[in-house]
């Protein structure tokens, strides 16, 4: 090279790196190559997972736009509970294995009446004193629902016993408990024999108690049924003078008819009697509609 262009002359040193670099270069060829090579070996095998795992989330976001147009299943069964339950009583709230201590073990009505936030706490206590103490006192709201529920008794073959059932409950409301439990007693007698123990005649308070025993088994549909007339075989829990056994204090049709003392004509039993009167009266109500349901 001339002394013309010696100021485009390549500096030996760099040179040197030039040629360290194609040393370097030739050398990792293969490493990398083989590198590469490794990285798309693997990428081929993982392709399943991967378009298996594409395939899943298609799936589930398929599945979950499916999902989103069903109906809410929570309010669906909650739908379904209040065709079968009793309409004052709160699906969210009431407890299969509460009814039964409540209806056929302490004998307190909850079919028709009270309205469902007593219902609840009925529930939400677990002996029948207390049960009592909440009937007590809520009771003028639960006269309040009885004479509503008397409201919708329009069955003509019920009619007088309607009327007789407000007389009762116009004694209970001004504290005259004696007559008020001594009617509804006589009147819910005369429906049950009638509506549940098929008529008058000898074994008739055996067929209504057998007829009214809550079974263990009975189908959801027949729950408010079995749940209305369930207080009957506690109300007729045989009971003799001559027995020599003392008599029941707590609500009995046999002692309030044949042997009435001051322990069973009380404010308590006034109130059940009425209770189980009117809730007895609404449902025989329902039985009179269906048997002229032209379907």
């Amino acid at each position: 090279m001339t002394e013309g262009n010696a100021e485009y002359e390549i500096p030996p040193e760099l040179l040197e790196q030039l040629e360290q670099f194609r040393e370097l270069r030739s050398a990792l060829a293969p490493v990398i190559e083989a590198r590469l090579t490794g990285l798309n070996d693997a990428l081929a095998s993982m392709r399943p997972a991967i378009e298996a795992a594409q395939a899943a989330g298609r799936a589930l976001q398929t599945f979950q736009t499916a999902f989103e147009g069903l109906p809410d299943l929570k309010e669906t069964l909650r739908s379904g509970l209040r065709r079968v339950y009793a309409p004052n009583w709160d699906p969210d709230t009431v407890r299969l294995r509460s009814i039964r201590a409540i209806v056929a073990e302490d004998g307190i009505p909850i079919v028709w009446l009270p309205r469902d936030v007593i219902v609840t706490e009925l529930m939400a206590v677990s002996t029948r004193d207390e049960r009592l103490s909440v009937l007590n006192v809520r009771d003028a709201e639960i006269i309040e629902d009885c004479t509503k529920c008397l409201g919708d008794c329009s069955a003509t073959d019920l009619a007088e016993a309607v009327t007789l059932a407000r007389r009762a409950i116009e004694a209970y409301v001004v504290g005259l408990y004696e007559p008020a439990q001594a009617l509804a007693v006589l009147i819910a007698e005369a429906i049950i024999t009638d509506y549940v123990a098929g008529g008058p005649g000898p074994g008739s308070y055996k067929r209504a108690t057998h007829i009214a025993k809550f079974h263990g088994s009975i189908m959801l549909a027949e729950l408010r049924r079995v749940a209305a007339i369930a207080p009957i075989d506690r109300f007729y829990t045989e009971w003799y003078a001559a027995s020599g056994i003392p008599p029941p204090v707590e609500l009995s049709r046999h002692v309030s008819v044949h042997y009435p003392t001051l322990q069973q004509y009380s404010r308590s039993n006034a109130l059940l009697a009425v209770m189980l009167l009117v809730s007895l009266l609404r449902e025989f109500t329902e039985w009179e509609d269906a048997s002229t349901d032209p379907e």
